[in-house]
């Protein structure tokens, strides 16, 4: 009895897992779809009124989720259906868990698009540039370090989010750089040779 008891739980968790992995990418899939269709007529958390059509694809659910995110995050909100993905694929296959450096990575990046995308003021037609939270980070750098420091402060940033995300060295990239650099240079005295000859 203990022993089929003990054989079920792998099963059980497995099956769980599998589960959630599914509803993830069911989620999305339907983020993906309230995104793309979002329309500023449509009502949001914030904005309510009366509507004779819901525009989004997703419908009303939808209209509210695609506000919502367009509100705090702008642009930025098509990074949390590759996020939910990503868990999926996380769920489903466990070998994709990537380790602790490079969530670290990830989480140090995203804030510096959404700093970015206030930065330069993107505008688009119907979505936000960077989002409430975007624009927070960016007033909050601009004031404590005005714009040049903040623009190194937020370089520096960057760089230690791509070589986490990437596991990226630096001294292995600048000297590939070097050697092919080299490398074409023999390839352009060879091919210099060949045709004065």
């Amino acid at each position: 009895m203990a022993q089929s008891k003990a054989q079920s739980l792998p099963l059980k968790t497995g099956y769980t897992r599998e589960l959630t992995g599914l509803f993830l990418f069911f989620w999305a899939c339907f983020l993906v779809l309230a995104l793309i269709s979002f329309d500023k007529r449509d009502p949001t958390l914030n904005y309510v009124h009366r509507v004779v059509e819901i525009h989004n694809k997703a419908g009303q659910f939808g209209a509210y989720v695609a506000g919502f995110l367009n509100e705090w995050f702008g642009l930025c909100s098509f990074l949390w259906p590759l996020f939910f993905i990503f868990m999926g694929c996380a769920c489903l296959f466990p070998k994709c868990i990537p380790n602790w450096r490079r969530w670290i990575g990830i989480c140090l990046f995203i804030p510096w698009l959404m700093e970015t995308m206030a930065a330069m003021n993107l505008r688009s037609v119907d979505f936000s540039p960077s989002g409430i939270l975007g624009n927070a980070i960016y007033q909050f750098s601009i004031r404590f370090l005005n714009p040049v420091g903040a623009s190194l402060v937020w370089f520096f940033i960057f760089l230690v989010a791509i070589q986490l995300m990437l596991k990226l060295s630096w001294s292995d990239l600048f000297s590939k750089i070097i050697t092919s650099k080299q490398h074409g240079r023999k390839c352009l005295k060879h091919l210099c040779k060949g045709s004065l000859v």
